[in-house]
């Protein structure tokens, strides 16, 4: 394939240049004045911008609308806690079909009680440390590419979590909104590397605080936050090089309701159906606050030279679609004092480094053919990320239309998932769990 006279991004140095591409066996092999050869496939690319594609290093992917993100010009997802054999359909696609790519963690492990219930195919509750040690052996043997830990979870726990992770060389995520015992300080000093929704730093700054307080802890929060002292609390997350995912959308989104939806032209039917029995749940101003304060930490973080990655946590609360929420959530990190390029680094080439992942991020000779040609400049206006022409994954490129149609049939295909999730429920056992998985996914299981 040869993609002629585009203006590609080098997206390390924030730079055009206008170019033809060629893509062999799914990778960028040779770029500048080319002349197409007999049979190829060549693309006019005239007018266009050649990004990277993007990343959403905050979400929770499923089969049944996995192909919503690639049509936002998502490659690749960080997936923040999910079940390995739910995700298998993703994690064996080839490398050129219409799914994004996955990094992902399995089931969250979690103190008692659960932040979301008793065990489950999604989460672990335990305060048993030996239970959660093996927790983090058996997802290693899944080939995880991180563990996920939650709020609940006490420090001692944490410690021993951190410590079976690094003995396998994986890196430890923590989501810390509704930890009434640990904070940001006390989980990046035990060796936690990533803090999801910049959680924690909040415990920091108003002690005894967290997500589901009493209105009475939320009057300190209600203020406006303090800079300086956010500057302050934040030197030893800096000292580690700690990385913040601010996901501001999944607080914005929840705030604005219901003022604000996000609109696309497919969104999935179970998301609205889940979407529309949280709705009455969602305390709006809360959320305000969350996003005002996460708003404020990302802008400090980010002044201080702190690494800040793009996020959604969609499909998570309401109606934070899979896919057209990162074009937001860039949108927000810009209005928290990131420059259009510094924004786009974070959903690009930042995230690849960190995640010990060069092969992709970049548009240069060797690395993934994964990326999105724009009708207009998104270094003059982020927005203009959702400005899209084509994407390509792999050296395979899809419009938006087609995506969409593949999201509308897939939506259809994998509502076994639901039924999976609902038999989960009756067997707690960990003992049983891959085997009760294995048996589900074959269609034998007993009822």
């Amino acid at each position: 394939m040869l993609i002629k006279g585009s203006h590609i991004l080098d997206i390390a140095t924030g730079s055009y240049t206008l170019q033809d591409i060629r893509i062999e066996a799914g990778l960028f092999s040779e770029m500048g004045a080319l002349r197409s050869r007999v049979g190829e496939q060549v693309i006019n690319g005239d007018g266009l911008y050649m990004i990277p594609g993007l990343m959403d290093c905050h979400c929770h992917i499923s089969a049944n609308y996995a192909s919503l993100f690639l049509a936002a010009g998502i490659t690749t997802v960080r997936n923040t806690a999910g079940n390995h054999l739910l995700l298998s359909s993703i994690r064996e696609a080839e490398a050129h079909e219409a799914v994004p790519r996955l990094i992902t963690a399995d089931r969250m492990i979690d103190g008692t009680p659960g932040s979301w219930g008793e065990t489950s195919h999604g989460s672990l509750s335990t305060d048993d440390l030996e239970e959660a040690k093996e927790e983090v052996k058996r997802q290693v043997e899944t080939g995880v590419d991180f563990i996920k830990v939650y709020s609940k979870i006490t420090e001692e726990m944490l410690k021993e979590v951190i410590k079976e992770s690094k003995r396998n060389h994986l890196d430890v995520s923590a989501d810390l909104l509704g930890a009434d015992s640990l904070d940001a300080k006390v989980a990046v000093e035990a060796g936690v590397r990533f803090l999801e929704h910049n959680s924690g730093i909040m415990q920091m700054l108003h002690p005894g605080w967290h997500m589901n307080a009493s209105d009475d802890l939320y009057e300190p929060v209600l203020q406006p936050p303090n800079e300086e002292e956010i500057a302050r609390v934040l030197q030893p997350l800096l000292a580690r090089d700690t990385i913040l995912v601010p996901t501001m959308e999944l607080f914005k989104q929840a705030a604005d309701y219901p003022n604000h939806r996000v609109s696309d032209r497919f969104i999935s039917p179970s998301l609205l159906q889940v979407w529309e029995q949280t709705t009455p749940h969602v305390s709006s101003w809360r959320f305000q606050a969350i996003f005002t304060y996460t708003k404020a930490i990302t802008r400090v973080y980010h002044q201080l030279g702190g690494t800040v990655l793009a996020g959604t946590d969609s499909p998570a609360i309401i109606f934070t679609n899979p896919g057209a929420s990162l074009h937001r959530e860039l949108m927000l990190l810009t209005q928290s004092g990131l420059s259009p390029y510094e924004a786009l680094k974070s959903a690009t080439i930042v995230p690849a480094r960190v995640l010990n992942r060069p092969d992709l991020g970049e548009i240069k000779r060797g690395n993934h053919a994964d990326f999105v040609l724009l009708k207009e400049d998104p270094l003059k206006h982020i927005e203009n990320v959702s400005k899209i022409a084509i994407i390509g994954k792999g050296g395979q490129c899809y419009s938006q239309a087609e995506l969409f149609a593949q999201a509308e049939s897939d939506e259809k295909i994998h509502i076994d998932e639901q039924e999976f999730m609902s038999r989960w429920q009756q067997h707690l056992d960990l003992g049983m769990y891959d085997r009760l998985c294995e048996k589900y996914w074959i269609g034998t299981l007993d009822e």
